[in-house]
């Protein structure tokens, strides 16, 4: 296999290994690409046509109606995962724009093309760093990397690789860099993204592993409490129960001591009866006796 045929080989694979993460980057975002591709299809073909403008973002006090219903014509178009939350995105006027280019030419763009055309390398550069810092991150995309980190670390990368070898890498071998270095970047925040809903789950299990407990406890604590309010009605109806029996028991004394006092009266009056019987009884025996 001669140079060109290996190069066309490698070309060939690098092609199917980027499709294919095309293919899956697309397919975590929602997309299709036939839908982008026809939407890239649309957006130049009306750009081909005469005395059509197209404009992303326009200044503020600089919108015709012409350029309004393009504008919203445009925006309709876009990905329905588009970012539309002002809060990451950033809108420049002509005073923004004159005040970050500095003093010079003054600056009245009426569209994109406009700002492209009337400003040089340094100056769109200005306004590129400014939204760069001014221009808050999305949470869901804080983890990828900057496209200038991203140019740094292939520079770094290129560095390297210049090391140990004296020919210059050729473009598809810079295209694989940099491509291989997004895919990492998707693949952190992919993985972050899994840990985070990892470590959401777990503490989800653990509130509710918490919570059952919690309940367990107000359980036990609500038969324990059952618990004692039975052994304290126990304890007072056993209460009752022995001052009934006391009370009883006292009516009872009563009700013998009452029905035996009439018998204990007769009783001592023919015990008296009996010992006068017994003294006359005796008298008399003495006194027969004495006679003798």
């Amino acid at each position: 296999m001669s140079g060109e045929d290996r190069d066309r080989e490698q070309l060939r694979l690098f092609v199917s290994a980027s499709r294919r993460r095309l293919h899956d980057l697309l397919k975590r975002l929602h997309w299709s690409e036939e839908g982008v591709l026809g939407a890239s299809h649309s957006s130049r073909s009306r750009q081909k046509e005469p005395g059509l403008r197209v404009s992303f973002v326009l200044p503020q006090g600089h919108q015709s109606s012409t350029d309004e219903g393009l504008a919203s014509e445009t925006l309709e178009q876009l990905p329905a995962s588009c970012c539309t939350n002002s809060a990451f995105s950033l809108q420049l006027d002509s005073t923004d724009i004159q005040r970050i280019v500095g003093k010079g030419s003054p600056v009245h763009p009426c569209s994109f093309d406009d700002l492209q055309a009337g400003l040089n390398a340094s100056q769109r550069l200005l306004i590129y760093e400014h939204v760069l810092q001014h221009t808050a991150k999305h949470p869901e995309f804080q983890d990828n990397a900057a496209f200038a980190e991203l140019v740094g670390e292939t520079k770094r990368e290129r560095k390297k690789q210049r090391r140990h070898r004296k020919s210059k890498p050729t473009l598809n071998e810079e295209l694989q860099q940099l491509v291989d270095l997004q895919m990492q970047a998707l693949q952190r925040q992919r993985q972050r993204e899994q840990d985070h809903k990892e470590r959401h789950r777990e503490h989800k299990d653990h509130k509710e592993r918490h919570k059952e407990h919690h309940q367990k406890h107000n359980e036990r604590h609500q038969e324990h409490k059952e618990h004692r309010e039975r052994h304290q009605q126990h304890r007072e109806h056993h209460q009752e129960h022995i001052e009934r029996h006391k009370e009883q028991n006292r009516s009872r004394k009563r009700s013998r001591s009452s029905s035996r006092s009439p018998d204990r009266h007769r009783h001592g009056h023919r015990h008296r009866e009996q010992q006068e019987h017994r003294r006359q009884h005796y008298g008399k025996h003495r006194y027969h006796t004495s006679d003798h």
